[in-house]
């Protein structure tokens, strides 16, 4: 398991999303400017508020030193993960929590949890 950030494989955020999927991650992985534009774009347009193409860069959410994108730098879970020690949910003792069910209540951000704790990732 990739936990280490740029360059890992297999990497799936605290929550589930693959790393290696995210437009954020890739972004920062190639050094690709044009997807940091398009992405900047349509992120924006979705979450109704201006986003810079700068802000598109991540390299993952358990990435010691490293940018995490600007939804996952205050997000909940990845800070309890941290707090915890532990690189998902699924490999918490206390799973489930109300951190975990409250996310829970998004269809995408359901989907891939479920995914990681089946895998046990």
């Amino acid at each position: 398991m990739g936990i280490i950030g740029l360059g890992g494989t297999d990497m799936y955020s605290c929550c589930g999303i693959d790393c290696e999927k995210c437009e954020c991650f890739i972004a920062a992985k190639e050094g690709n400017v044009q997807i940091q534009q398009q992405a900047a774009g349509r992120w924006s347009d979705i979450y109704r508020r201006s986003i810079a193409p700068g802000q598109i860069r991540c390299q993952g959410c358990m990435a010691e030193d490293g940018e995490v994108s600007l939804f996952c730098a205050d997000c909940a879970i990845r800070k309890c993960c941290r707090e915890r020690n532990v690189h998902s949910c699924a490999s918490c003792d206390l799973f489930p929590c109300a951190k975990t069910m409250n996310m829970l209540k998004d269809s995408y951000a359901a989907e891939q949890f479920m995914k990681l704790f089946q895998t046990g990732v």
